[in-house]
């Protein structure tokens, strides 16, 4: 699943937790959403577990895991 359609399908307070859990902020996470701000491998293997796996790292950076 995209970033993007995942973050819509969230409630704020889930948007809350998943930048909790993968030690950022809302903004930025909507920023990494919409493209304008791209996950570093670390953050991308954090969002690929927090989402379970509906997002995947592969996804977020297919220039490191293409």
């Amino acid at each position: 699943m995209i970033l993007l359609k995942y973050y819509k399908s969230l409630s704020a307070g889930e948007k809350r937790e998943l930048a909790k859990k993968v030690g950022t902020t809302v903004p930025y996470l909507c920023h990494m959403a919409h493209g304008t701000r791209r996950p570093g491998p670390d953050m991308a293997r954090k969002l690929e577990k927090a989402s379970r796996r509906a997002v995947t790292k592969k996804e977020l950076r297919p220039d490191i895991w293409g």
